[in-house]
């Protein structure tokens, strides 16, 4: 076939997309994973770098998501939990060389981070048919879940979730 808008499944075009597709989809996932298991402000997900990813200092085989400030100016230190961790490990060979764990191409060609998670969610509510949950109201379920199910106590689950204590 001559037509250039027109290559056959073998072609190396193919590969090529089924791979980016794969990925992209991979990195889907595990934005979504990683916002439900770890409770963080999705724009603070969107943005996390690699280098923010560090060994606990009390235990270097545990990992911590350090970032020195955050939305409310306070420093932000999340636990990685290993479920987690597998996820962070599944996307490092596909985005660390970019230095965002969620990387996007701009406009400009430039490489930066996920801004805006709402396409997604529009497709999952979709997929999934559920339509009244947003990213927030997995925060909500995720604090309802630590204090009620887990025990976890209101401070350390205010920590987790970044918010100011009280007073």
């Amino acid at each position: 076939i001559n037509d250039p808008k027109t290559w056959l499944p073998e072609d190396a075009p193919a590969e090529k997309i089924t791979k980016g597709q794969r990925r992209r989809a991979t990195v889907a996932r595990c934005y979504f994973l990683l916002l439900w298991h770890m409770g963080c402000r999705r724009g603070a997900l969107a943005s996390l770098k690699w280098s923010e990813i560090k060994p606990d200092h009390t235990n270097q085989k545990e990992w911590l998501w350090y970032r020195p400030t955050s939305k409310n100016d306070d420093p932000l230190e999340i636990p990685v939990s290993s479920y987690a961790k597998a996820l962070l490990e599944e996307l490092e060979p596909i985005t660390k060389e970019s230095g965002f764990v969620f990387p996007s191409r701009r406009k400009d060609g430039q490489t930066g981070h996920r801004s805006d998670s709402w396409k997604p969610v529009t497709r999952l509510q979709k997929a999934s048919g559920v339509t009244d949950f947003t990213n927030h109201a997995v925060r909500k379920t995720i604090s309802t879940y630590m204090t009620r199910t887990l025990d976890i106590s209101n401070d350390v689950v205010t920590a987790i979730l970044n918010h100011r204590l009280p007073g």
